[in-house]
């Protein structure tokens, strides 16, 4: 069983990816389940439109996918937003995406989202390392803040901080790595090696990244097969709840 946590659903300025993209490639790599989620204007001002596609998509096909909706914690409907998805249309979960929202992680402006994440029970996404605002080690500063919450950084923190990866995940015990974009390897057993399997969870990125690519990269590692199986699906399905 193989389980994308990271999977893209719309326009972005130089990537987009449609439904039929989305199901060919889970067909052609043998993925069972994606969990959704969206890109570019979805971050920003088209945030309930945008999950309203992506609740359509679950609709037509719930045993394929898992709903993360996007909310931007500059709009006053935001909490709302957030309540209403999980709530009402049984998403799993939230991204936020710092960079294109234009806030830094470890900030009050995302504290009442937060809060609602508590009550709510769900995990957190957040893209990392591109920019000021989306640091591993904030990620890891607010998950010490939130113990009762689930985070996950994205990308490993990309080319740019994923050194970072290692004393954030040192730094709080509820924070966890998604595998899409950033090629290195060496983190990935640097990080099975020092916090174990349980705390990586695969993702492809799609589109923003090539899904076989992806999908080697964990091969490449060498992982015998409980740390496959760990970071290939257990540990995707515990964090959403299943």
């Amino acid at each position: 069983m193989l389980v994308d946590l990271h999977c893209c659903l719309g326009e972005d300025l130089d990537v987009k990816s449609s439904s039929e993209d989305i199901i060919t490639y889970m067909g052609k790599h043998n993925i069972s389940k994606a969990v959704l989620s969206t890109l570019g204007k979805g971050f920003i001002h088209h945030f309930v439109e945008e999950n309203q596609k992506i609740l359509n998509l679950i609709n037509l096909f719930q045993e394929k996918f898992i709903g993360f909706c996007s909310v931007n914690p500059w709009f006053d409907n935001s909490i709302d937003e957030l309540r209403k998805r999980v709530v009402s249309d049984g998403f799993k979960g939230v991204v936020f995406n710092p960079s294109l929202q234009g806030f830094k992680v470890f900030s009050p402006l995302i504290e009442p989202l937060i809060d609602t994440c508590v009550l709510l029970k769900i995990p957190v996404y957040f893209y990392s390392g591109t920019s000021y605002y989306d640091l591993p080690l904030d990620m890891a500063l607010l998950a010490k803040k939130y113990p009762q919450v689930n985070f996950v950084i994205g990308q490993m923190g990309t080319s740019d901080f994923w050194m970072d990866i290692e004393p954030s995940l040192q730094l709080a015990k509820n924070l966890y790595i998604e595998t899409s974009v950033n090629p290195n390897t060496d983190l990935l057993k640097d990080v099975v090696y020092h916090f174990g399997p349980e705390r990586i969870i695969f993702g492809t990125g799609y589109p923003y990244t090539d899904p076989e690519y992806e999908l080697l990269k964990i091969k490449l590692c060498n992982f015998n097969k409980k740390e496959v199986d760990l970071i290939m699906h257990e540990n995707a399905m515990r964090l959403l709840g299943y």
